[in-house]
């Protein structure tokens, strides 16, 4: 389903709870991992909740790439 579809047959409210599922059952399992990824690259707070959105935002924007041939957390 291409992200223009998705837009085209969903309303606000459809997209926020589907974003809001995506967080809970993929994200957030995971929020260890991701900070700790994060803290990796920098000792800045600011520059660790930058990177900490950014992976979010790649990872919700791959989602529908996702082709089930290796665990969800790589």
């Amino acid at each position: 389903m291409t992200l223009l579809y998705f837009q085209s047959v969903t309303t606000n409210k459809e997209k926020d709870i589907l974003s809001n599922e995506l967080y809970i059952s993929r994200i957030l399992p995971y929020a260890a991992i991701i900070s700790k990824m994060c803290r990796l690259y920098t000792n800045s707070q600011v520059d660790f909740e930058d990177y900490y959105q950014e992976v979010c935002l790649q990872i919700w924007r791959s989602r529908d790439n996702y082709q089930k041939k290796s665990e969800w957390s790589t």
